[in-house]
Parts: structure tokens; sequence; C-alpha cells
């Protein structure tokens, strides 16, 4: 938010333009220093902030000073209002290729084409018909080639009814079905998980799959005669096993083994002590690489959200996944758990979602302040104060409602609604 004011403030002081007050948060103000002509403010309600400049209001008394803001030609109201979402772009494209170069681990398979692993008991995915191997083509009349873009598209139609195409062998197949909401992010889940071989990637000293021989490396293929293909299905097996000998197929350097391992119990659930492989690859590039994925991602991520804005004006999204200051502060401790990278590329993320919501061109907004001054280039005269004034109300009647409804979908999730 700092540096959305900010790109204001520097335009509008470039400009010319009379910056009487420069405020990061809202309401009352809690600090306040003047600075030359300017009053810098930490308000009390931290959602948001502004800068006040000389002209900006239609209810104020202009006097035609060169210092007004609506003074100014249109190409420089135009930067003014521009440079507010422009530096929260900017910022997440130095916050983004920053991650690149310093380097972020991530789940392999996000990148991978969305082949279907392994379905999860009493799922969805299952009452939908879909097969493991299937490949998924399109979500929603969605087009997906990666994992990450096929559980973006699940993941926004919360509950709402989903036409899910796959490939399946050599013909094309469409699934319908209702996805589960995940109540703490209204997000839709259908139940599917990517390839995941039950491949051993770690031993525990002293657990029962180390007493009973088995080694990192090995694959298990199959239990008491039952064929095991994904590491969740492994885990289902010896979860519901807690205190019973398992009779244990395994492929060691291409030979198999029969072995013998009864799962210890631990809260009425049985375990083996293994690990799955790390599935996770490190992404670090050179600078200029760095900042070349940071603008294509950038960009996909821009993309991937004015579609969602579509999905969710059109009701093919969920609006339950529309979260507000509260998700943002959750996500924000869980993600800076996980490293500088990953807070990082959240922050970005955050800061690009921002300088995208207020290019939207609503009254109020800087997207709508910028429409007004198209609306007055093809008109070639001003529009009248009362016009001005109807367009800030349409901006609240619009923004209001939408705020509230944000801080409603925060607090359902934050109680379990």
């Amino acid at each position: 938010m700092f540096v959305h004011e900010f790109g204001h403030f520097i335009a509008a002081k470039k400009a010319g333009v009379y910056v009487e007050t420069f405020s990061i948060g809202m309401g009352p103000k809690l600090l306040k220093k003047k600075y030359g002509e300017t009053e810098y403010c930490l308000s009390a309600i931290p959602l948001g902030g502004y800068v006040k400049m000389k002209g900006e209001n239609p209810d104020e008394d202009l006097t035609g000073a060169s210092d007004e803001l609506t003074s100014k030609s249109i190409p420089v109201r135009f930067s003014v209002f521009l440079a507010g979402p422009l530096m929260n772009i900017l910022l997440a494209i130095v916050l983004v290729s920053s991650v690149f170069y310093i380097g972020i681990q991530m789940p392999k398979y996000l990148e991978d084409p969305p082949v279907i692993g392994w379905l999860d008991e009493d799922s969805p995915a299952k009452d939908m018909g879909l097969e493991i191997d299937d490949l998924i083509l399109s979500v929603g009349g969605e087009p997906v080639h990666t994992w990450e873009q096929a559980m973006l598209y699940i993941a926004s139609a919360g509950d709402h009814a989903l036409d899910i195409e796959v490939q399946r062998g050599n013909t094309i197949h469409t699934v319908t079905g209702t996805p589960e909401v995940i109540k703490q992010l209204g997000a839709g889940y259908i139940g599917i998980q990517p390839i995941m071989k039950p491949i051993v990637g770690g031993l525990q000293v002293g657990f029962p799959a180390e007493k009973a021989g088995l080694q990192v490396d090995d694959e298990i293929i199959a239990i008491n005669d039952q064929p095991v293909v994904h590491w969740d299905q492994l885990v289902d097996i010896v979860s519901a096993n807690a205190n019973q000998e398992l009779h244990v197929i395994v492929l060691r350097n291409g030979q198999t083994l029969q072995l013998s391992v009864t799962p210890r119990e631990y809260n009425d659930r049985g375990f083996l002590g293994i690990s799955s492989q790390t599935l996770v690859v490190m992404k670090k590039y050179g600078v200029l690489e760095s900042i070349s994925r940071g603008v294509k991602r950038c960009w996909e991520l821009t993309a991937m959200t004015f579609d969602l804005l579509r999905r969710l004006v059109t009701l093919q999204a969920s609006v339950k996944t529309v979260g507000g200051p509260i998700m943002i502060a959750q996500m924000s401790g869980e993600v800076a758990r996980q490293g500088l990278s990953e807070m990082l590329n959240f922050m970005g993320l955050v800061s690009l979602s921002l300088g995208i919501f207020n290019l939207l061109p609503i009254p109020i907004l800087d997207g709508g302040h910028i429409f007004l001054l198209l609306v007055e280039f093809l008109n070639r005269k001003p529009l009248s104060i009362h016009k001005r004034e109807l367009a800030q109300k349409i901006g609240l009647l619009i923004l209001i409602p939408l705020f509230l409804f944000v801080f409603y979908n925060d607090i359902a999730r934050l109680i379990g609604w």
C-alpha cells in the first residue's frame, strides 16, 4: 500500500500538483508530521491509504490555480492516477524476479501435465467418474496444461458445478460434478492427486520399516497381494492396519523382494516410519533470466486474475474464494514460516493483485478516474461537478458492499462457517 500511494505522490509532485496529505491507513490520524507543503500521517485503520491532492475532489472550491490537479492536462492526470497501480505492478515484478534469483522450492508436479495419479476415497472426483491416468485437458471450459492451472480453476469454482474434460487413452471424455469446499479457504476440492510413486525417500531409526529391512529408494508395489500405485494409497493401507502384519513386495534395483512389517499404532493409526521422496525442485537463475521469468510469471498471474474476475462476474467461480485483509494476514503468517522466498513471492502476488484491482473501471478507484478521463477526452470538455459527484457515489455503492462481503467471507472462514 505504501508503494501504491508513493507512486501517486511522486507523480503528483513531478507534475507540480500540490499534495496536501500522504497517509498510510484510513480514518483518525494517529501520527502526523508536516514537511514542506505535505502532511505525512499514520492513520488508525490499517486498510489502504491515500494521497490528498489539491483540486482532486469535486466538492472543493476550485480556483483554477496551476497546482490544482484539475488544472493539469489529461495526459498529466492520467500519469498521476496510473502511477499507483503501475508501482504495484513494478514492485511485483521486482519481488517475483528476486525469488527466482534467490531460489525457491516448489512442488515439481505443479509444472507437470495434469495426469491423475490417485483419487481420494469418497471424493467428488470418484462420483464424477474420473479415473487414474486421466489427462485433464480443461476445467470449466478453460484449457489447462499444468497441475497449477488445473488446481487454480478447480479451487476457484468453490461449490459450483464444474465440467472437466479429460483424455483417457485415445478418447476424450467430459465429466460433471460439484467440488467440496475447503472452509478455511473457500476453495473447491475434488480429491485428485498427481502421480506420486510409493518410493521410500527416508527411514526413521527404530521404526518398523527399518527393522523389517526396507531401504531408501525401495518402491513398494504391493501389500497383502494388493497392487500399490500411489503414495497416498500406501498411507491409507498402513494407517488402517495398525498392529497388523503386512506382507510387502518391494522393487529394489530391478528385483522384487518380499518383506513382512507390522505398523506401529499411534492415535489409532498405523505408522511404518517412512517418508516419500522429495518431490520439490529448487528454482534459481541468473539476474537477467530471473527478470525475464519474473515478468513472464507476473503476466501469467495477471491473465489468470482477470480470467478469475470474469468467472466471478459470470458466476462460473465461487465468491467464497474471495478474501480480504484477514485472509491476507493469515496467509502472511503461514508463508513467513516457510522462508524468505515464499514470503517475497506472496508479497509480489498481493502487490500485483492490488495493482490490478485498482485498475478496474470503478469510480473512486484509479481505473475509474482513468475511465472518466477517457470520457472527458472523447467529449472534449471536462465533466461537470454534478457528474463527477454522481460517479463517486456510484463507486461507493459498488465498493462498500464489496468490502463488507469480503470481510464476511474472511470472518466466516475464520470461525469455520
